[in-house]
This record gives C-alpha cells, sequence and structure tokens, in this order.
C-alpha cells in the first residue's frame, strides 16, 4: 500500500511541475484575424497557389457498366 501512494504522489508531483508556466509563447508568435471586420472580397483561383493536375476519365460504356 505504502508503495502505491509513493507511485502516485510522484505522478501527481510530475503531471503538477509539468503543468506549470515556464515555458509560454507569446502572443507575438500567432496571426490573428478580426472576424468582425469587413475585407474586400477577393476571388481565390486555386491554380494561383497549388498545382493542379485534371485527369481525363474513361467514358466508354464497356467500362462504365460490369457484365454480370
Amino acid at each position: 500500500m505504502k508503495r502505491a501512494e509513493s507511485i502516485s504522489v510522484f505522478i501527481l508531483l510530475a503531471v503538477l511541475t509539468g503543468c506549470v508556466g515556464g515555458n509560454k509563447r507569446s502572443t507575438d508568435d500567432f496571426i490573428t484575424v478580426d472576424v468582425d471586420a469587413s475585407y474586400p472580397e477577393k476571388e481565390l483561383i486555386l491554380q494561383d497557389f497549388m498545382e493542379i493536375e485534371y485527369v481525363a476519365l474513361e467514358t466508354q460504356m464497356n467500362l462504365l457498366l460490369k457484365v454480370l
């Protein structure tokens, strides 16, 4: 019983010391967006910031329907 209490106290102390805020990040590192502000609409085109490749699909009847 004494061993179980010692282990539980050790785990509790480890959790409590791990939660102490010694390594906090500043809020300057994060990007904030004001969602209440009225921003102008902007059209985003996917090809402007991603590489897109279109693949033609087969449309023959024997490929669309499998005969059982």
